[in-house]
């Protein structure tokens, strides 16, 4: 028999700034509790980014149990799919999100699931079904989200799946990253260290709780605005709204203790920096920056090692996701494992949804044969 809590409700409600501050108690308290802290689902990320184009118009989806906020999901409605005209509700995801997986309160996802289909089967007009891209392809949501389809016979596709470096735990005895990485690459990491050590004093530094982090800001954003970011005109430097989102969320992080922000320095002189957004041992390597001046160096690959022996230190298991194309051999090279993402559609209940979803499924399935 399906899984059918009790006392669940949900709400939808278009994303506004006062949403977000009305809703921040209890949408942080989530978020912290989460099974996956999907930092980019932070109230204090999504307040940052309501500027931006990708933002418009969206909504808020809020599951309950009772009392108790067990799962929030931001969307927008889209239009047209597979060259049909159809109405649909995505996940909202803007250039500097990377994971687009909902936050659910730890051991409510199978109530969550549940609220959540029930609010797409409910909704109005004529939406024909939800879109997830860059959801984890593993762990308790994705595998209560796909009993809940299974256990209904309610139809659904993995569109696309791909993998990107990450170190996840294994087991119960905590994984050195150091040690799993490629002897060879070791030590050819060490040599350019060495060789950037004749140039000057090699230091690793750490933004602190009593720093002001405007100074480090402001250098990052310089020194990211070099190389072939400046020259394709994707620096954050060269995009206003980019300059927006980063001046008001990294100090917003920095606040709630969720900002990791380090810096490789030859003698005082910063030469690569590295930006994370973590909460618990949750790990997002969102953005990295190095002075091209050096580049023979690797500093930016030199500070990704440096990190990570700074985290297997910590007595943490942590869950580090590197953020990064599939393809980027370099830090394929450093993080041991591989981290799955799905792109999952989900039809609503009834006859004519799963003809559309067929029909869908029949149209994808024909675009990838084809030569």
């Amino acid at each position: 028999m399906p899984y059918q809590p009790t006392e669940i409700t949900w709400k939808n409600d278009t994303l506004t700034e006062q949403l977000v501050d009305g809703l921040a108690a209890e949408w942080l308290d989530l978020a912290t509790a989460a099974s996956e802290k999907n930092v980019y689902y932070f109230p204090w990320f999504i307040a940052a980014s309501l500027h931006l184009e990708a933002m418009q118009n969206a909504s808020v989806v809020r599951v309950y149990q009772g009392n108790v906020l067990i799962g929030l999901w931001v969307a927008k409605e889209d239009f047209g799919y597979a060259k049909l005209p159809v109405l649909f509700d995505r996940s909202v995801l803007h250039p500097h999100q990377f994971l687009g997986t909902p936050l659910v309160r730890k051991g409510a996802e199978e109530a969550f699931v549940y609220g959540w289909m029930d609010w797409l089967d409910r909704a109005p007009g004529s939406r024909s079904f939800v879109l997830l891209p860059m959801f984890n392809g593993q762990g308790p949501l994705f595998s209560a989200l796909t009993a809940f389809c299974i256990g209904q016979g309610r139809a659904h596709i993995e569109l696309e799946r791909s993998e990107r470096a990450a170190l996840l735990p294994k087991g119960s005895k905590k994984q050195s990253a150091i040690a799993k990485i490629n002897k060879s690459r070791a030590r050819s990491l060490l040599r350019r260290k060495g060789k950037l050590a004749e140039l000057g004093d090699v230091t690793v530094e750490y933004l602190q709780a009593h720093d002001d982090i405007a100074p480090w800001l402001e250098d990052f954003m310089r020194v990211e605005n070099q190389g072939w970011k400046k020259d394709e005109g994707t620096s954050i430097l060269q995009n206003p709204a980019d300059i927006a989102l980063y001046e008001k969320m990294a100090p917003a992080a920095f606040a709630h203790g969720h900002l990791k922000f380090v810096r490789l320095k030859v003698d005082e002189r910063p030469i690569a920096y590295a930006l994370d957004l973590a909460c618990g041992e949750f790990v997002y390597c969102l953005k990295c920056s190095h002075d091209r001046a050096y580049r023979k160096y690797s500093p930016g690959v030199l500070l990704e090692y440096e990190s990570l022996k700074n985290y297997d230190n910590s007595s943490i298991d942590y869950v580090i996701d590197s953020c990064t194309a599939p393809d980027n051999a370099m830090l394929n090279d450093l993080f041991p494992d591989q981290k799955p993402f799905v792109t999952i559609l989900i039809p609503r209940k009834g006859l004519i949804y799963t003809a559309l979803f067929r029909l869908i499924n029949f149209l994808k399935s024909r675009s990838t044969s084809m030569p």
